[in-house]
């Protein structure tokens, strides 16, 4: 199993700067909040999927497709029998009603597929440059980007004691839940030893380099903004203006007329093409 998300590619949104990943991955994440209807989150998904294929990263969506089916699932269920209002237990069955518990549910979905993207296109390093440049302090951004490191560093070490505790006859997968729990018991203690020890030898080795000295930090990678930064930016803005104003302006006449315009010629296309031979 992969324990780190972050795929070591050329692309696109790698290249980005960090900052502007950082700012991009609330405001899709206030975009997805914004919007309501399912036709409207099924564009968002579009443009989450145009991202992921620029950031070569559809494959690290694509493992999580599991997790990200329950929560569409289970969020929709959820909603669609509980909902105050249309809920199917208190309302029965209402069109409407499951629509927006699947556009409540494709909006988690999208937010947690957000993030796979940005993980999976995001050094940690470049995420604590970001969140300094940003204005955070070093320390403060050193604790945020930690977690990333060392959670899956706990993980693979919880993994390790398991297996180590199989090799010595103990029964992990057969039983009950509640069997298997307290067969799990043996295992909290060198767990809890293991971290306390990866702990110590953490600060130590922050002591070693001059952590927290109060000179000015320099970085490895100097990172610039450039011409896709900009077009980025111009692209997030076009993306928050449609959230915000989009419906209002589908509903202009003028506007109206043109998608009319262009469907009645996109039939017209259509129909010539099936009509030759």
């Amino acid at each position: 199993m992969k324990l780190f998300l972050y795929l070591d590619r050329e692309s696109v949104v790698h290249r980005l700067h960090p900052v502007t990943k950082l700012v991009a991955l609330p405001v899709l994440f206030g975009v997805a909040m914004r919007l309501e209807r399912l036709e409207t989150l099924a564009l968002l998904a579009l443009v989450v999927v145009v991202v992921a294929a620029l950031g070569r990263a559809l494959d690290a969506v694509a493992g999580m497709a599991s997790l990200l089916l329950t929560l569409l699932i289970a969020t929709t269920l959820m909603w669609w029998l509980f909902a105050p209002q249309g809920g199917l237990l208190r309302d029965g069955f209402q069109p409407a009603a499951l629509a927006r518990s699947a556009g409540l549910g494709l909006r988690l979905a999208l937010m947690v597929a957000s993030g796979i993207v940005f993980l999976a296109t995001t050094r940690v390093e470049d995420f604590a440059h970001g969140l300094r440049t940003l204005g955070l302090p070093y320390r403060v951004a050193f604790a945020l980007t930690l977690a990333f490191r060392l959670v899956p560093t706990f993980v693979a070490s919880g993994r390790a004691v398991a297996e180590a505790q199989r090799a010595r006859g103990l029964d992990l997968d057969h039983g009950g839940l509640v069997t298997r729990m307290r067969r799990y018991t043996p295992l909290v203690v060198p767990m809890f030893l293991t971290s306390i020890r990866r702990a110590d030898r953490l600060a130590a080795a922050l002591e070693t380099r001059g952590f927290g000295s109060g000179e000015k930090r320099t970085d490895l990678v100097e990172h610039r903004f450039g011409g896709r930064d900009a077009l980025a930016a111009v692209l997030l803005v076009g993306l928050v203006a449609a959230s915000l104003w989009g419906g209002e302006l589908a509903s202009q006449p003028a506007v109206q007329a043109a998608l009319g315009s262009a469907r009645a010629w996109l039939e017209a296309l259509y129909a010539k093409a099936a009509s030759r031979p």
